[in-house]
């Protein structure tokens, strides 16, 4: 029988306590993130990593803090507001104006019926209200969460509206418990037909067996031409194969105008979605592939992909969805090796739309170790390219799973250096589900139905979700379990209070002791607890001035 999740969080806490950190880092010699990294991560094939290897070929303290109320939606939670713009520094903005800060999860379900459980708890398969609770407890305040072109029109022509219904379903029950949801067309190795997942069989039309060349000869299939050797290589070798890099390639060519039905897919979900305000964007694609290497070997040079395959894709997507929704922000990715290298001339749909794109990317540290001089060197290189496109950028994946502990440090690295990059982080994966092409349980012993004690420490660690101005550096001691942030005070054209979410059960069980401190002697500020303790409010009085630099520090009782 599964425990309340009252009670996994509270042991799970509580085990915290004897648990040590791992202190000595290490580091290891610098990588860059390249495809071949992500090989050596997320598969065990050496032979797939060496492939690709030659593929690519290359202050005063304010007078008084009193404890005040602000206003809360029908539910008692505090309202969501619509993300709206890309503000100073490639920052996203809400409709108050404020910086917003994200720490999410990935919720991709690779398999039929491509959505979570969402009516109950189950450990490997939901998305329910207990997880949403579990998350919301636990300071996860977006979602990556797939929807897929492949249930939603299984026969070309005809959509499967039920399957919308039941991904709106789950958006709904994030909505309740104040989580955002990025959308995530979320494909890898195209199609199942090529040991992967995501789009549409009809899109597919096959010259040469699959794998060749990775295998010489091709794979058996079964009465719907899904291999069954699948386990015989890694998933990105699949990408490798002339088959798969011709699905591609068909597409961003609209053969048979796949491109157009594409797009056609994502103007229905754009006109499903967006009204919805915790929609947080729509991403366009996960992880693309180069197109067709046998017929461009220029493709695998960092940003040619890009330049020549993904703009022109990009832009027909946005085109499509801007017919029906100005407002939601598109984010885009580009070839996942490119990481700082990125290709593009203008966010998708032209530079009118700089200020609703976000530029997303993945991460992950080379042979599992510590070293994150990779990820420094790769948000402040995808930082430059995002000024240079007006875009705002995000850290949609990174890997966040248990795998038995030996992930804890690595994971904590990456989250710090994020944090300290002031880099919104989306780490994969929440849970399992349905692992096609790599299994990486997060937060849950699926077998058991507990959650990882050490996990909670990486999802619960404090962080300004919401500033009132432009944030200058925010810090989570791991050990004194103190928080820091330093901002810059915009008290003209910001409303809103600056949110600081922070975790009761994991780190803050007796209380928290909230200190402000500003540049100048303007005014107090007032600090509330809302949402049943979760978040920290901070209101700047009306004598601190815009400009002015202040500080938060927040502690345990």
């Amino acid at each position: 029988m599964v425990k309340p999740i009252t009670d996994r969080v509270h042991e799970a806490s509580s085990a915290m306590l004897n648990y040590l950190l791992p202190t000595p880092i290490v580091p290891s010699v610098f990588f860059s993130t390249t495809f071949l990294t992500i090989i050596m991560k997320r598969s065990s094939s050496l032979l797939g990593a060496l492939a690709c290897l030659v593929a690519l070929v290359n202050a005063s303290p304010l007078p008084s803090l009193q404890q005040a109320k602000r206003p809360t939606d029908s539910t008692g939670l505090p309202s969501l507001s619509k993300m709206v713009s890309v503000g100073t520094g490639n920052t996203i903005l809400d409709a108050l104006g404020r910086e917003r800060y994200f720490h999410g999860v990935n919720v991709i379900y690779k398999g039929a019926p491509y959505y979570p459980v969402y009516d109950h708890f189950d450990p490997q398969y939901s998305f329910s209200v207990e997880d949403a609770q579990t998350l919301q407890d636990l300071n996860i305040n977006v979602i990556r969460l797939g929807v897929e072109w492949v249930a939603t029109e299984p026969v070309r022509g005809s959509y499967n509206f039920t399957y919308l219904d039941q991904v709106k379903a789950v958006v709904d029950i994030a909505n309740q418990y104040n989580i955002y949801v990025l959308l995530d067309m979320h494909q890898d190795v195209y199609a199942e037909e090529f040991c992967g997942e995501g789009f549409p069989h009809w899109t597919i039309t096959k010259d040469v067996g699959f794998p060749v060349p990775v295998k010489l000869h091709a794979f058996t299939v079964d009465s719907m031409g899904i291999p069954t050797e699948c386990a015989s290589i890694s998933w990105a070798e699949g990408q490798l194969s002339i088959a798969a890099s011709k699905a591609y390639q068909d597409l961003y060519s609209n053969v048979n105008g796949t491109l157009d039905s594409f797009a056609a897919f994502w103007k229905l979900v754009a006109s499903t979605f967006k009204d919805n305000v915790n929609v947080l964007g729509y991403e366009l694609m996960n992880e693309p592939w180069v197109g067709s290497q046998f017929d461009n070997p220029l493709l695998l040079v960092p940003g040619v992909a890009d330049s020549v395959n993904l703009q022109k894709t990009w832009n027909t997507l946005a085109n499509a969805i801007r017919e029906v929704d100005q407002d939601t922000m598109i984010y885009f990715e580009g070839v996942t090796f490119d990481n700082g290298v990125v290709g593009f001339s203008s966010v998708p749909g032209g530079s009118e739309f700089a200020n609703k794109s976000v530029y997303s990317y993945h991460y992950y540290t080379p042979s599992e170790g510590t070293d994150i001089t990779g990820l420094d060197l790769a948000i402040t290189a995808n930082k430059l390219q995002a000024a240079r496109l007006g875009s705002s950028l995000f850290l949609t994946e990174f890997d966040l799973g248990y795998d038995g502990g030996s992930n804890h440090a690595a994971a904590l690295k990456t989250i710090q250096t994020a944090d300290a990059k002031l880099q919104s982080w989306i780490g994969y994966s929440y849970k399992s589900y349905v692992p096609i092409t790599g299994n990486s349980p997060g937060l849950w012993n699926e077998t058991t139905g507990e959650i990882y004690p050490q996990q909670t420490l990486l999802y619960a660690r404090t962080y300004a979700s919401a500033v009132q101005g432009q944030a200058i550096s925010m810090s989570f001691n791991d050990t004194s379990y103190v928080f820091s942030l330093q901002f810059t005070a915009d008290v003209d054209n910001v409303q809103g209070p600056t949110e600081i979410r922070i975790s009761k059960t994991v780190y803050y069980p007796n209380g928290v002791n909230v200190v402000v401190a500003s540049e100048s002697s303007h005014g107090s500020a007032t600090w509330s607890l809302e949402d049943d303790d979760r978040i920290v409010a901070v209101v700047l009085a009306s004598g601190v001035k815009t400009g002015d630099i202040v500080n938060v520090s927040v502690s345990p009782l």
